[in-house]
This record gives structure tokens, C-alpha cells and sequence, in this order.
């Protein structure tokens, strides 16, 4: 099938080279330059296809965990508000030690972190599997979110050395899609595990794709080459340095990552009350997934484009907030699936602008500790989210926390548009 393709292309940009630059002119349609924008593949670095795999294999896994940790601590006697605060120790803990973990990448190089950082995962994902108590969740999925957040901002930060500049948003969309390739095809597997074999067995298979990662991080090579100009590693924090334009791409991501963390903790509670089974509860969070990784490798490719962020940073985060306000509403399975898509589609949208900002906007030496950041600013909203809405469930109930987290989400995008202007590389 890659002939056919290569033969498609090639016909459709040497027809559009003959008639389009008739109606456009010229200079708006340089075929030569359009070319090379379409072909997404073309010269593809090899250090990114071990780094793709590990990502693919470690959302996968969390993927898996997103939905098995609510119902497997439900179904220990937890409390609504004590699965959020479950729910929330994986990135509280991730939270802190992020940035760390970056910094360690830049001085030590990042093969290190791409091999330890799976064994975390093993080690927590099987002794969650074989836990019979509720609050022994809590430090075992805090274990768990220390090894995402070794291994993401590490991922994140050879994905910015390995890529050419004149592509890394493109990248970084192909990163972030495969990443929500394995988020999309993990809720589905955990309800079908549930559902026939248990909560514990949910749990041990994703600690299992969790090791198969290991072995990826051992054949990854010790020293990529990078593209980016060579500069020393600064152990510095990196918001002590950051202008208001990283804090920007931090502030949105914190937020649509609190957002999420509500619909992740609670969401899956509710809908099992409504009658739905594990199964069809996976698959509205694979609707998610795959709208957030639809949207993601056609928006890297936009903005290296357009060389603008600012308005699809807030645009998105607005569309997010909306959609997950309206979810608390939503009283049918099809009219649920057209809000999770417009989520999961705003979403995408959001994080492929953030961090490919974020890469242009590192200091010097500080990729990986930038980088350590945004995971910092992601597992912090995902725990805030819990922690913060975890009461408002316990008194008012799961439908009032989504308005009022929705509400915030508007309140941040609209707030935060006087302060940041639009943006070009």
C-alpha cells in the first residue's frame, strides 16, 4: 500500500503545482515547500522509534490503570472522596519529582532514566494487583506515577534533540499521537479484563507492558545524536529562569490537566451507577484517547505552519472546559460519546501546542528540566483535580464537581487571553 500512497501524492501535489498557483499565485503556493510539509515521514530520525514504542507501551499501561484503580478501589470499600485522594497520589508524587528527573537527564544523560524508570512501574503495577486493602493504593500508585514522571520528561526531551528544528512540532505530534494510541487502546483492554477476569489481573497486565519497555530502554543507544546546538546542563530550576510565556504554556497545561484528572477519578463512578458495564465504559474513554490522538500529528503539522500557539492554547482550553461542563448534563450514551470526542479532540489540541512552545522557549542547557516542568505542571492538575473536587463530590456529588472544574477551566482561558499575546517562534 506505501506505493499507492507515494503515487496519490505525487499526483495530487503535480496537479495542484499546475492549476492552484492559476487561482492563488504563485508566491502563496510554493510547490516545492508544500511538498516537503506533506510528507510526514520523509527523513525520520532513528532514536525516535525506540522512544515511540516505550511511549506507546507506557500510556498503554496507564491507560489500563485509569480505569482499573477507580473500580478496584471502589470495589475495596473505598469512599467516592477516598478514591480521589487514590487517584491523586500517583501524580502528587509524579509532581515532585518530575522536574528532578529532568534535571538528572541533563547532567547524566537520559538512557539511564529510560531503563530504571520501567522497573518502578513493574514494582507497583504487581503489588496493586495483589493489594486487598484500600489505603495500601495510595503508596503503591504513588510508586507508580515516580516512574511516569522519570521516564516522560526523558522521552520528551530526546524527542526535541532527535527532531530538526523546521519539524519538531510535527514530532512532537507524531510523540504525542502514539502516546494516545496506547491511552486509547487501554480502557478498552481493562474493561475487557475486568469483566472476565478481575480487577487484580487489569492490574498485573499493565505492569507486564510497563517491563516490556525495559527492554527497549536497554537497546536505546546510550548517546543520540542531537540536532539542537550543544549547551551546557544547568541544574537550575527552570521556572526561576522561565519568561511569561513558559509560564503561559505551564498555567494551560496545569488546567486542562486538573480538568481531566476529574473526569479520570470520578467519571468512571458515576457512569458504573448508571448501569453501564467496565466494557462500554473503556470504550467512552477510548472515544477520548482517539479524538486527543487524531488531533495531535495534524496540529504539529499546523503550527509548524502557521509558527503560532497562543490562540490554539486558549481556544482549546475553552472547548474543554465547555465539554466537560456539559458532560455533568448529558443524559445519553451517543450524546456522552459526541462530548468525550470534543474533549478528547481540544485536548490534543492544547498539549501539542504547549510542548512544542515549550521546546522553543527552554532556556539554554534546560530542554530536559523545562520539560520536567510541564510534567510537573500535568501531574499536579491531575492530582489537584481529585484532591481539590474529591469534597465537593463527598457533599454535592460527581455531576457538581464537573460544572464547577468546567468553570474553572473557562475562568482560566478567559482570564488568562489579556495577559498573553500571540506568540511566533
Amino acid at each position: 500500500m506505501g506505493w499507492l500512497f507515494e503515487s496519490c501524492q505525487r499526483v495530487s501535489l503535480d496537479w495542484s503545482s499546475k492549476y492552484t498557483k492559476l487561482i492563488l499565485g504563485k508566491a502563496f503556493y510554493p510547490p516545492i515547500k508544500v511538498r516537503a510539509r506533506l510528507s510526514i515521514t520523509k527523513g525520520f530520525p532513528r532514536p525516535l522509534i525506540s522512544i515511540f514504542a516505550m511511549t506507546f507501551l507506557y500510556e498503554m499501561s496507564e491507560g489500563i490503570m485509569t480505569l482499573t484503580l477507580p473500580l478496584f478501589s471502589k470495589s475495596l470499600g473505598a469512599s467516592d472522596a477516598f478514591v480521589g485522594l487514590i487517584v491523586a497520589a500517583g501524580p502528587l508524587l509524579g509532581a515532585f519529582s518530575a522536574v528532578p528527573m529532568g534535571m538528572l537527564s541533563d547532567r547524566y544523560g537520559r538512557r539511564a532514566l529510560l531503563v530504571y524508570a520501567p522497573i518502578l512501574g513493574v514494582l507497583s503495577s504487581i503489588l496493586i494487583a495483589f493489594t486487598s486493602q484500600a489505603p495500601l493504593l495510595v503508596p503503591l500508585y504513588a510508586l507508580y506515577g515516580l516512574s511516569h514522571s522519570s521516564f516522560r520528561p526523558t522521552a520528551a526531551a530526546l524527542v526535541g534533540e532527535a527532531s530538526r528544528p523546521e519539524r519538531m512540532a510535527t514530532y512532537f505530534g507524531w510523540f504525542l499521537t502514539i502516546g494516545s494510541s496506547g491511552l486509547l487502546i487501554g480502557p478498552p483492554v481493562a474493561g475487557y479484563l475486568i469483566l472476565n477476569f478481575g480487577h487484580a489481573y487489569a492490574a498485573a497486565f499493565s505492569g507486564i507492558l510497563v517491563g516490556s519497555s525495559f527492554i527497549l530502554g536497554m537497546l536505546h543507544p546510550k548517546q543520540p545524536k542531537s540536532s539542537l546546538p550543544k549547551r551546557k546542563a544547568q541544574m537550575k530550576i527552570p521556572f526561576l529562569r522561565a519568561g511569561r510565556a513558559l509560564w503561559g504554556d505551564w498555567l494551560f497545561v496545569f488546567t486542562a490537566d486538573l480538568l481531566i484528572g476529574v473526569v479520570y477519578a470520578f467519571l468512571p463512578l458515576q457512569l458504573s451507577r448508571a448501569g453501564l458495564n467496565p466494557v462500554e465504559i473503556g470504550l467512552l474513554f477510548s472515544v477520548l484517547q482517539t479524538a486527543s490522538g487524531l488531533a495531535r500529528l495534524p496540529m504539529g503539522i499546523l503550527i509548524d505552519r502557521i509558527r503560532k500557539t497562543g490562540a490554539a492554547l486558549m481556544g482549546s482550553l475553552l472547548i474543554n472546559a465547555v465539554c466537560i461542563i456539559a458532560i455533568a448534563f448529558s443524559t445519553s450514551y451517543a450524546l456522552l460519546s459526541v462530548l468525550m470526542l470534543g474533549t478528547g479532540l481540544s485536548r490534543g489540541v492544547l498539549l501539542t501546542a504547549a510542548r512544542t512552545d515549550i521546546a522553543f522557549r527552554a532556556p539554554p542547557g534546560g530542554l530536559g528540566s523545562a520539560m520536567g516542568t510541564f510534567s510537573v505542571m500535568s501531574m499536579s492538575g491531575r492530582s489537584a483535580g481529585p484532591l481539590i473536587f474529591g469534597a465537593t463530590v463527598a457533599v454535592y456529588g460527581i455531576g457538581q464537581a464537573l460544572i464547577y472544574a468546567g468553570g474553572v477551566g473557562v475562568a482560566v482561558a478567559v482570564g488568562v487571553k489579556a495577559a498573553l499575546r500571540e506568540r511566533r517562534r
